[in-house]
């Protein structure tokens, strides 16, 4: 015999642990037989192949493991086994499904003589996340109406691809741009995506606005007149503190007695006064007119024309009402040669000779205008002289009368 037995051999039963040829010999009163038995192994494992190691990405969240190239037939059955891995399905069979990373074991067993072999596949996991850094919040003003959002610090190789994205969804920049121009306020969004493993992450800034102008309050319209030689311009009610600047400036004459980047001026002639205030903070500017007019028209004034008085002409009314300006805004004054008054109405009577003159006031704008006229006098006695006197005589029946001493015409 070649085999190889284990165990007691002198019982029915022998245990065989090797292939071979085992005789078992019977003996009763010293007569023996035996009988031989043939005994072949069977001992051929089946093949276990877990297959080619794998990575779980972004792109799926699972992966079939393929353990087809393992011993397959009748009697042939698999096993899956993870200490650290998860198998979502299929773990009796060669292509089962794992959502985790770790080591996954496939056995193999053949029924039929009870061998099994194992194999192990490792499944790595890359799931990681591009950097992504948006950059600092971003304010549009008036001095910059565009502002850029910026993602240079999330800059990490030409591997990664960036898109920029506004609230709504719209992309706002070339495919790989870091910095985008945008005009309008609200909430951007960087996406990075790494495109071998699928992994996207995003960060988001938001731009703001400042745009608001500050105030600017010219004032109240107002009238230069003949006594009203200038006025002032007050900006109260605009925008006051250290980050607003002021200026005056004209439209159609005017003219700036002060310096102009104040906020109240003096002015001496009639136009528009435009005060343009700034906010040098965000350079937003207001600007607010004011209108200044003139009222410098001297009233109209006719002492009326020169009149000699005589003995039938006593006494004239200076004056003429129809051409000297009327009304409760204006005011008459009448001076004689000497400057004395002698009236305050449009015409007075004068019985003298003299020049006379009407001062023409308005009330409301201190304008005045002037004329004179010269009242003459023609009024001397004539004189009447008839000559000597005489007496009618029967002799002398008539007496020649001579008035050649008395004032001579024409009259």
């Amino acid at each position: 015999p070649d085999g190889q037995l284990q165990g007691p051999l002198d019982g029915l039963v022998a245990e065989a642990i090797a292939s071979g040829l085992y005789i078992l010999t019977v003996e009763q009163a010293g007569c023996q037989v035996a009988d031989s038995v043939q005994v072949v192994a069977d001992t051929l494992p089946p093949v276990s192949n877990a297959g080619l190691p794998d990575t779980l990405t972004c792109f799926s969240d699972s992966l079939q493991l393929d353990g087809t190239a393992s011993t397959s037939g009748a009697g042939i059955s698999y096993q899956w086994l993870s200490s650290n891995g998860n198998l979502l399905s299929g773990a009796d069979t060669p292509t089962p499904y794992v959502d985790q990373a770790g080591t996954y074991f496939l056995i193999v067993t053949d029924s039929g003589n009870g061998c099994r072999d194992t194999s192990a596949v490792a499944i790595a996991e890359n799931t990681t996340a591009p950097p992504v850094e948006a950059g600092p919040g971003q304010l549009i003003t008036c001095l910059a109406d565009t502002a850029w959002l910026d993602g240079s610090d999330t800059y990490a190789g030409s591997l990664y691809q960036y898109e920029w994205t506004d609230g709504g969804g719209q992309t706002i920049a070339w495919q790989d741009s870091l910095q985008a121009p945008v005009t309008e306020a609200g909430w951007y969004f960087l996406l990075a995506t790494d495109p071998l493993n699928g992994c996207s992450a995003v960060d988001s800034v938001e731009v703001t606005t400042d745009t608001l102008p500050p105030l600017a309050e010219a004032g109240l319209p107002d009238t230069l007149t003949c006594i009203v030689l200038q006025v002032g311009l007050s900006g109260a009610g605009s925008s006051v503190g250290p980050q607003y600047t002021y200026l005056w400036t004209t439209s159609g004459g005017g003219n700036i007695l002060d310096p102009p980047d104040q906020l109240n001026i003096s002015v001496d002639a009639p136009g528009a006064y435009l005060l343009t205030v700034t906010d040098a903070d965000n350079g937003c500017t207001a600007i607010d007119s004011v209108q200044i007019a003139e009222n410098t028209e001297l009233p109209l004034v006719e002492a009326g024309p020169t009149v000699t008085l005589n003995c039938v002409l006593v006494e004239w009314d200076v004056g003429d009402p129809n051409a000297t300006s009327q009304g409760p805004e204006y005011s008459y004054l009448w001076l004689d040669g000497s400057f004395s008054p002698i009236a305050f109405t449009p015409t007075t009577p004068v019985d003298q000779p003299d020049t006379y003159q009407l001062i023409v006031t308005n009330n409301l704008t201190g304008c005045l205008a002037t004329d004179q006229v010269t009242i003459l006098a023609d009024q001397d006695m004539p004189a009447a002289d008839p000559g000597q006197g005489g007496t009618l005589t029967c002799d002398n029946p008539t007496l020649a009368l001579d008035g050649g001493n008395s004032t001579m015409g024409p009259f």
